[in-house]
């Protein structure tokens, strides 16, 4: 019983000395076509001077990592994206206005 108890112990003394950390992230999002850095600058460039066109969007959020015994570790996050986008369609010259608002919250396990 003794052997039992020490085990349980030593076991949850390992899970109760986890490591956790905790960050805030925040992104800027805006629509390129490429990710070269002529098509970056020329993106930036006409958000800024859009005159009402807001074109660019957000990503807030709040990641975790906690260790875990034997150098494995999970890491829980959590993001808000906002996005809007125009689009106007050649053929017949309709303008789109596309807003997207999501919440994501992926999960990754390393070692």
């Amino acid at each position: 019983m003794k052997k039992a108890f020490s085990i349980a112990l030593i076991g949850f003394s390992m899970f109760a000395s986890a490591q956790i950390s905790l960050a805030g992230k925040a992104n800027l999002i805006f629509p390129t076509g490429s990710a070269s850095w002529q098509n970056i600058k020329g993106t930036v460039n006409q958000a800024i001077e859009g005159e009402g066109k807001n074109n660019v969007g957000f990503n807030v959020g709040l990641s975790l990592k906690a260790n875990l015994p034997a150098s494995f570790f999970v890491m829980p996050e959590l993001y808000y994206t906002s996005f809007k986008n125009e689009f106007t369609d050649p053929t017949s010259n309709t303008t789109f206005d596309i807003k997207s608002n999501r919440i994501d919250l992926p999960v990754s396990f390393r070692t």
